[in-house]
């Protein structure tokens, strides 16, 4: 209901927010823009594409996709995509969505040196921390820091629900 209300009060915010991903996920070019709102999208993923709603919104995104203004990137898919480019997710093969991952999902995968090989001016701001943090009024907490070993489709599918959204495990 609520995506029906934005359709209607902005049209270019439901746009970008979810229909040009929903469009993807229906493998429907958003250069031809033959569904118009979100209510269309829908309409034609149950009755053409024979997909629900909970499935449409499920599919993860690819990091293949490009929207109206090119790639979309926030800051851990961003770091993630570099980590790719670089080739350290050559072990398996690339198969991961960096798209589908979240800023725990980055801080956790095991790319980062340990505690001892810290640069010293680490080691003097804060001693106790495993990772580097020069300054600060509060230590950052990242629990599960530098402990998970990337996966083939990690994070692809995990259910979590609110409010504590808490992961099933090996997701």
């Amino acid at each position: 209901m609520l995506a029906g209300i934005v359709d209607r009060i902005s049209p270019a915010i439901g746009d970008k927010m979810y229909n040009q991903a929903l469009m993807q996920r229906l493998n429907l070019p958003w250069s031809t823009r033959t569904l118009n709102s979100t209510t269309d999208i829908l309409q034609y993923s149950v009755t053409v594409a024979n997909i629900n709603f909970t499935e449409l919104i499920t599919m993860p995104e690819q990091d293949s996709w490009t929207y109206s203004d090119g790639k979309s990137f926030v800051c851990d898919v961003y770091v993630c995509s570099i980590w790719k480019a670089a080739g350290l997710f050559k072990s398996i093969n690339d198969e991961i969505q960096c798209t589908e991952l979240t800023p725990w999902d980055v801080y956790t995968l095991n790319f980062f040196v340990v505690n001892e090989q810290r640069p010293e001016q680490c080691k003097i701001a804060d001693p106790t921390l495993p990772y580097c943090q020069i300054d600060g009024k509060y230590q950052l907490q990242l629990p599960q820091y530098n402990t998970i070993t990337p996966y083939k489709n990690m994070a692809q599918n995990c259910p979590a629900q609110p409010p504590d959204y808490t992961r099933v495990p090996n997701c």
